[in-house]
């Protein structure tokens, strides 16, 4: 009911009356009235005034389900969509709930008091300099069957980067968005399975929209979309965009099994190819070039002793 009272007051020019709310929605005057303390509660500034109803002044900069719901034309993605003020992390939120919330759930937050970045890493959260958010995830399969899940959310992330912003996205190994050689996004998925059976995906995206301030270690490279674009950006807009391609990329992934063709776009977009890199894995460290992507997503790096593969 929320969402239809909003949509009347976003439609009207001027003053709705409580009367004709009722009527057009079949409800007493409390209902109406609780759903607009709770609109309020939100953050959209509505007027009232005795003998000529409510009026809708301001909408909140705020990723919440009653903005991003109605841009969302997605088969899972985004069907539910719950919003926080603060968390710690909405990945954290997300496992917490992986119960009972839906596949296809949305966790977003205006901040993250400990955002989580790869490899133990913190990611910075400020208040409305980003996109903070979690897709939980419920795929009927086995866990190897979710090898690319990483570069599938790549490549979905920059699409809608692209259609929402116009900036050319490519991907680092494994899924770092950037443009222009600057990091803008980062990926952690997480995954909580037994041998032969997925209980759910978590996939943590953080794109850095508005200017923050990064730590001294990453301001050489990483940047905001806004700062790259040179204009304000709109945050639902990139938001609902980002969730949309998430959610056709990741049904050819599940239900199409379309891997040929999501590795050949992650490929396209892998900016790491051909470039010397130095990684970590398992306390190991390589040196080489990268030359490639096997099929299961792991780097292919060309060493002095001969080609490894990362994963």
């Amino acid at each position: 009911m929320k969402q239809e009272i909003l949509g009347a007051l976003r439609e009207s020019d001027g003053y709705i009356s409580g009367e004709t709310l009722c009527r057009r929605f079949g409800v007493t005057r409390a209902a109406v009235w609780k759903c607009v303390k709770s609109l309020r509660e939100s953050g959209y500034a509505i007027d009232s005034s005795t003998n000529r109803g409510y009026k809708l002044l301001d909408i909140p900069d705020r990723l919440l389900e009653t903005e991003l719901g109605p841009m969302l034309q997605t088969r899972r993605v985004g069907k539910k969509i719950y919003w926080f003020e603060s968390v710690d992390s909405t990945n954290e939120r997300a496992k917490k709930m992986s119960v009972s919330a839906p596949d296809g759930a949305v966790f977003i937050a205006e901040e993250q008091t400990a955002g989580k970045g790869r490899i133990g890493k913190s990611w910075v959260s400020e208040k409305g300099a980003g996109i903070w958010l979690s897709v939980l995830l419920k795929p009927d399969c086995q866990p190897r069957d979710m090898s690319l899940i990483s570069l599938v959310a790549g490549v979905a992330v920059c699409e809608g980067i692209e259609k929402a912003t116009g900036l050319a996205a490519g991907v680092k190994w494994p899924n770092d968005v950037l443009i222009q050689n600057k990091k803008v996004c980062g990926i952690l998925p997480e995954m909580s399975a037994e041998f032969e059976k997925i209980h759910h995906v978590v996939l943590g995206i953080g794109i850095n929209i508005k200017k923050s301030s990064f730590p001294a270690e990453f301001s050489s490279h990483a940047a905001c979309l806004s700062e790259l674009r040179g204009e304000k950006i709109d945050r639902k807009r990139v938001a609902a965009q980002v969730l949309g391609c998430l959610d056709d990329a990741y049904d050819r992934y599940i239900e199409a099994g379309d891997h040929t063709g999501l590795l050949r776009e992650f490929r396209s977009r892998c900016v790491t190819m051909g470039h010397e890199i130095r990684a970590v894995s398992n306390g190991k460290t390589t040196l080489g070039k990268a030359v490639g992507v096997d099929n299961t997503g792991a780097l292919i790096v060309e060493t002095a002793g001969g080609r490894v593969t990362l994963n």
